[in-house]
């Protein structure tokens, strides 16, 4: 029997993390409760709900710092995914691994650590719950059992979260409950041969709208949108929030100009938004890409993938466009099964 490499399991570990949609939302008082809870539970100065990506670590929720990323290459919380183990660290600077972590030698003088992975229930450890202090610090086994049982409620949550089936931020699908939409409408075009459509949108630059005017900008943006997207859409065309910023819809019984033309009326919306913050008035776009039905998707994420790719070629042209992807040549993309037919729609 073959055994997956370590490659391979990081890329499972990396889809399942992305198929939760939590990366990059906003706050969300249950998650910020742990973290308050774990802070007076251990007195300690910081506790944080982390999420390992490929190159970063993202904090969900955190408590007693404004940090809202660090690369993953220096986070404590990187060390505790690779053996699916709590971690103690007692004192960073007798430990080889931790001492010359800037962490460490620099603000905020990290000394001890104690953080306890979150697993899913297929057994990827997706991130850690954590707690660090500026001094020496010795965790015994009831403080280490403690952080797992934490740890274990901050997963039930991230589940509710998605069983539940509607985002918090937007009001729209989570992404589980827009698949699982998305995966019945593949069995009706098979079954009735019929026509469909999905649409992605995602929203442009909005790394730099959290960077230039904060995370709560960020947010006041994507509820803007899903707002926007839930009073224009019609409820036969679900729409779901998929990741952070981006954001699917399912057109049945749609050929490909019609869901090129709704696509471009989403656009169009989406530019005309002028979102008012703290003064401020930010104006968002979105690059859109089109995937039309092919008997050769079976499942839902095969379709996104080929909608994907029509929105990479968006994101190319310069982005706050529409494009098309509507022949499917799996020889030339086994991937998602979709080769290059692109038409361009908006600007």
């Amino acid at each position: 029997m073959s055994s997956s490499g370590p490659s391979d399991m990081e890329a499972a570990r990396l889809s399942v993390l992305h198929h939760y949609g939590i990366l990059d939302s906003g706050s969300e008082p249950a998650f910020d409760r742990i973290t308050g809870l774990v802070r007076q539970i251990f007195d300690m100065p910081f506790s944080g709900i982390s999420l390992i990506e490929a190159d970063r670590h993202w904090f969900k929720s955190r408590s007693g710092s404004c940090v809202e990323e660090l690369p993953r290459e220096i986070s404590f919380c990187a060390h505790v995914i690779r053996h699916s183990e709590p971690t103690c660290v007692q004192d960073t600077l007798l430990e080889e691994t931790f001492r010359d972590n800037p962490f460490v030698t620099g603000e905020p003088n990290v000394r001890s650590y104690l953080g306890a992975p979150l697993v899913t229930a297929e057994g990827f450890p997706i991130g850690a719950l954590c707690a660090t202090d500026t001094k020496p610090r010795v965790f015994d086994d009831g403080q280490i059992a403690i952080m797992k049982s934490l740890a274990a409620l901050v997963m039930d949550h991230f589940d509710l979260r998605e069983m539940a089936g509607c985002d918090g931020l937007t009001g729209l699908l989570t992404r589980r409950a827009w698949l699982d939409l998305a995966n019945k409408e593949i069995v009706r075009a098979h079954r009735e041969n019929g026509p469909a459509a999905v649409v992605i949108f995602d929203l442009d630059h909005f790394k730099n709208i959290n960077d230039l005017h904060g995370h709560a900008a960020g947010d006041a943006v994507l509820t803007a949108l899903g707002k926007m997207v839930r009073q224009e859409g019609r409820v036969e065309h679900p729409v779901g929030r998929i990741g952070g910023e981006e954001f699917a819809m399912v057109i049945p019984d749609a050929g490909v100009d019609e869901a090129a033309a709704a696509a471009e009326r989403f656009r169009v919306s989406a530019e005309s938004l002028a979102v008012e913050f703290e003064g401020k008035r930010l104006k968002p776009t979105v690059s859109v890409g089109v995937a039309a039905f092919s008997e050769q998707f079976v499942n839902a994420e095969q379709w996104l993938a080929a909608a994907d790719v029509a929105l990479y070629r968006a994101k190319a042209e310069g982005r706050n466009c529409v494009r098309v992807l509507d022949r499917v040549v799996p020889e030339q993309y086994p991937t998602c099964g979709a080769g290059w037919s692109v038409s361009t729609i908006g600007r």
